[in-house]
């Protein structure tokens, strides 16, 4: 892997989480008075593209970053603060968590993730002369 590749892979892991805080921000958003958790199928196509880009990037385990990322601040904020309160205690923190999740996991399972091009050497071009 790339210096460049390294970086863009740590960028795509902050992205992961700053993804994370806003879902988690966006979670409890109403229309009128009935919940619209919207932020859950953004968070989850959000984690797709970066788990996409990240496996565009790097072979193996490490294309999981950003939502390795992902998941350890939105499981933070299923803790308790001090006081016992809890930020997420709702239904729509089972669709953010499966959203967030299943997607990518989805996409990642049915081989649809793209692989690394640019380690691969140039093939040569085979034809008349």
């Amino acid at each position: 892997m790339k210096s460049i590749d390294r970086v863009l892979l740590a960028a795509l892991t902050l992205d992961g989480a700053i993804v994370a805080v806003l879902s988690i921000a966006f979670t409890y958003v109403y229309v009128g008075s009935v919940p619209f958790p919207a932020a859950t199928v953004i968070g989850g196509l959000l984690n797709l593209g970066l788990v996409w880009l990240a496996a565009a990037t790097t072979h193996g385990a490490a294309r999981f970053a950003p939502l390795a990322a992902w998941s350890v601040v939105v499981f933070a904020a299923l803790l308790g603060g001090p006081g016992g309160d809890g930020v997420l205690q709702d239904w729509r923190i089972l669709a953010l968590i499966g959203f967030g999740v299943g997607v990518p996991v989805i996409a990642s399972w049915s081989g649809r993730l793209p692989t690394p091009t640019r380690d691969t050497p140039p093939r040569p071009v085979v034809g008349p002369r």
